[in-house]
């Protein structure tokens, strides 16, 4: 259902008696569930705000919604999926609802997207998608791959990824983008976990090593410090870069170095002692294991700083906190 910003008792009449319990957003609508399972929109009309089209649909009984920049994806309690937005781009899954709609066809038990896409992942592993072909909508060559066995799915601007329970990688959408993994495909075995950037995703073994492709720009190629990229425990990526936090408590940094790949001003500070590490969409932020924190990354949006640790002094009613020195 379509709402003007400004129709508050439309708003609150489409609502009823029910409470609100979730909320999603596209890039410029958004979409409230209630607890009963309704579900209205506003917003953007081309990128989910007008929901009319399904509304019959979204009186009851939705269980999640889903989104991606320019559409919608409804899971109802009997695993069937509404959605609506952009048609080209996910807000139209009727090519794929035969499909789902086939007698003893798993339902979905989640849905992931790329900004253009949505990748749905059923019961038994198995995963199918719809929406822009270029960023992810077409998994047709890789469909014998997507049969079963899918724990989880990042994605990058235009390419999605599909970590297996065996530990294979499975990838598809714009080549360049992460989409192709021929160059590296030997060494995709025994994945723990992966993470991406715009345009590259980086895959952390089990044994601690690092394998990454796609955009070099933005971290597809780590070559500069490869032979650093050994006892890693944890990955994190902004939209350029990556950052490896490794066991003996160092990072490794690669990618754009607008967008954090230049740690060059905390570098000492990074070089150990880090207990984990964080990121934003241009930025790095590093705890360390005496509770300071270390940030870097766009200095147009926030300045490399270094705060502190803050230790616990005990107070008579509470503890409080006071700045101290790393």
């Amino acid at each position: 259902m379509a709402h003007d910003s400004n129709s508050k008792s439309t708003f609150q009449e489409a609502l009823g008696a029910n409470f609100v319990s979730h909320i999603t957003a596209t890039e410029s609508a958004f979409a409230a569930m209630t607890d009963g399972g309704k579900v209205i929109s506003w917003g953007n009309q081309a990128h989910g705000g007008d929901s009319d089209s399904v509304k019959h649909r979204l009186q009851k009984e939705v269980r999640h919604i889903f989104s991606n920049k320019v559409a919608f994806a409804a899971l109802k309690s009997d695993g069937s999926l509404i959605s609506w937005g952009d048609a080209e781009c996910g807000g139209d899954c009727s090519k794929i609802l035969q499909e789902l709609n086939e007698i003893g066809s798993p339902p979905i038990t989640t849905i992931y997207s790329s900004p253009y896409a949505f990748a749905a992942r059923r019961a038994d592993g198995s995963v199918i998608t719809w929406g822009d072909p270029d960023s992810g909508g077409d998994s047709s060559d890789v469909v014998e791959s997507l049969e079963g066995g899918v724990q989880w799915i990042g994605c990058t601007d235009d390419a999605l990824a599909a970590i297996k329970s065996s530990g294979e990688v499975v990838t598809w959408g714009d080549p360049a983008s992460g989409g192709d993994t021929s160059s590296v495909r030997r060494h995709l075995r025994a994945i723990a976990s992966v993470v991406a950037t715009r345009g590259a995703f980086a895959a952390l073994r089990e044994d601690g090593s690092v394998v990454c492709w796609g955009d070099s720009s933005c971290g597809g190629n780590a070559f500069a410090v490869a032979q650093q990229l050994n006892g890693v425990r944890k990955l994190q990526a902004t939209r350029g870069a990556f950052a490896a936090l490794k066991e003996d408590g160092s990072i490794v940094v690669w990618g754009d170095e607008k967008h954090g790949a230049n740690a060059k001003s905390v570098s000492n500070i990074i070089s150990s002692g880090v207990k984990d590490i964080f990121a934003n969409n241009v930025s790095f932020t590093a705890l360390k294991e005496n509770g300071g924190l270390v940030t870097w990354g766009d200095e147009s949006q926030a300045a490399s700083s270094v705060l502190p640790r803050i230790p616990h002094v005990q107070s008579p009613r509470r503890r409080v906190s006071m700045l101290g020195h790393i």
